[in-house]
Order: C-alpha cells, then sequence, then structure tokens
C-alpha cells in the first residue's frame, strides 16, 4: 500500500476536480483513470436502487453507460437507452440512472458532480451522500496520480 508524503499532500491536496483547467493540467492517463473509477461508481450506486425497477430499463441503461465507459458503444447509442429509461421508467428509479450515464458521457469536470448525484439519489434520504462521494473522488484522484508518479519513477 502507498502512503502519502508531505510532499504529495502539497502537491496534490488543493486539486479542485470539478475545475476543466486543473483536471487539463494532470495527465491524460490519469484522468481517464479516475473518470472510470468514478463512473463505476455511479453504476453502482444507481444498481442498488435498480432492481426496484421491474421493467429492466434502469439496468439496461447502467449496463449501457458500461459498455459507452469501455468502448463499446458511441454516445448516440447510449443517449438512446437513457431517452427510452426516462420514458418507460418511474423517475424515482431512473435518476441514480440517469446521472450515472451523465457522467459517462458530460465533460470529465463535470462527471464527478453527476456521479456523486447518483449515489446521492441511491442514498436518499442521505442528505450528505453526494458530499461523502466528492470527497472519495478527489481521493481517488490522488491514488491514480500517485499511482502514476510510481509507475513514472519506475520506469
Amino acid at each position: 500500500m502507498l502512503y502519502m508524503s508531505l510532499f504529495d499532500v502539497i502537491k496534490y491536496g488543493n486539486i479542485d476536480i470539478q475545475s476543466e483547467t486543473e483536471l487539463n493540467e494532470l495527465p491524460p492517463e490519469v484522468v481517464k483513470k479516475w473518470h472510470a473509477r468514478v463512473v463505476e461508481h455511479a453504476c453502482q450506486s444507481a444498481e442498488s436502487i435498480a432492481h426496484q425497477d421491474t421493467s429492466g430499463k434502469c439496468q439496461k441503461l447502467i449496463d449501457m453507460t458500461r459498455k459507452y465507459m469501455s468502448g463499446e458503444v458511441d454516445k448516440d447509442a447510449l443517449l438512446a437507452e437513457k431517452k427510452t429509461a426516462s420514458y418507460l421508467v418511474p423517475k424515482a428509479y431512473s435518476t441514480a440512472a440517469h446521472f450515472a450515464s451523465n457522467a459517462a458521457y458530460t465533460p470529465v469536470n463535470i462527471s464527478a458532480y453527476c456521479a456523486a448525484n447518483a449515489v446521492r439519489n441511491a442514498a436518499y434520504p442521505a442528505k450528505d451522500a453526494d458530499y461523502a462521494a466528492i470527497q472519495l473522488y478527489k481521493e481517488w484522484l490522488i491514488e491514480e496520480l500517485m499511482n502514476y508518479d510510481t509507475e513514472e519513477c519506475v520506469n
């Protein structure tokens, strides 16, 4: 397990994960890995309530979001599935799945906010679930940066 040094805390401690400018200063590989983690977390949160949707449309949207992230489908296919889910599924079940899909295709600086909303909707009525998710995503970004720094040092 990697432990953060004081230098790491100073270097990475103030990154605003909702700032496109600050995220663009990071290595693209780091941002891509981090974004994948954030979207997967949103999908898992959405799945925690998707089982209540007897139509199966929420799960289809979550599955399509994962396919989009892995490059199996394009944005148009994801948006089409999202549109289908919004018309056929009660909003209470589909909101978290919608936020998960938004986290996948919106600009990366907005994706953490969308993913946190998916977490909050899945954890409703936990008022601070989205705040806790944002804190977790900040930690994950630091982890990805530290992994990247470690790989760079080894190479």
